[in-house]
This record gives C-alpha cells, structure tokens and sequence, in this order.
C-alpha cells in the first residue's frame, strides 16, 4: 500500500509536479523502500490523534484530555506508560528504544522525543 505522504510543519498533504505534465502536479506517495519514513508519520499521526477521535476505531489515539493532560507534571513516569503502550503496540514499530518527555510547570503542553526501531530494522527519531 502507498500512503500519502504528510508535510512534517503543518501536517498537511504534500503536492509533488508531475514529470510530465508542467504546471500539474499530484498527491506525493511513499515509495515502498521509505518504511522508516512512513513509520516516523503513522507514529506521529497517533500521537497527534486523541484517543476516540477516529469513528472507525476509537482505540487509536492517545488519551491525552482522559488521562494525560490533567497529570501533575511529578507524574509524567503515568504518561510515558501510556506513551510507551501505545507505541510499542503500533504494526509498524519493532522495538521502541526511547522516549523522554517534556512538559513546562503550570502549562497542558507535553511534548518529548522517541527513538525507535521500524519493522525494517530502520532507526528512527522524532520530536513532537
């Protein structure tokens, strides 16, 4: 299968030129040698999905407004368990390696950084 590619700043479908059509262009596709790629974007596109979110399975996502957001920034080890979970179960990962999170006292934002293997044996890092 060949995904859509999404634009890493804004999340947002990527139009390629076509070769040989000027002033056409396409929606880009991963090619099936960029598994590592394509695993960074399911990856992220979890994270930024709130669990229930997706009508057609309301397990995929996390629970970020549930059960993460409200935690005390002391209890981030109760948030990185879940992140870890939901990764660690996601098809297109193999091995999850590792994951820090940051959050700013007084602020719901958490963001972090992960590291982990693709299926093809491909490491990947990523921010978010």
């Amino acid at each position: 299968m060949r995904e859509l590619c999404l634009d890493r700043e804004n999340h947002d479908l990527i139009f390629k030129p076509v070769e040989k059509s000027p002033g056409k262009f396409s929606l880009a596709r991963f090619q099936n040698f960029e598994e590592g790629a394509r695993a960074q974007q399911r990856v992220l596109c979890m994270l930024k999905t709130e669990e229930g979110e997706a009508f057609t399975n309301v397990d995929y996502g996390v629970p970020w407004f549930s059960e993460i957001l409200g935690l005390p920034v002391s209890h981030l080890d109760v948030a990185s368990k879940i992140l870890k979970e939901k990764i660690s179960a996601m098809p297109c990962v193999k091995e999850l390696t590792h994951l820090k999170l940051k959050a700013k006292r007084g602020s719901r934002n958490i963001g972090g950084e992960i590291r982990f293997v693709a299926i093809n044996g491909e490491n990947v890092v990523e921010s978010f």
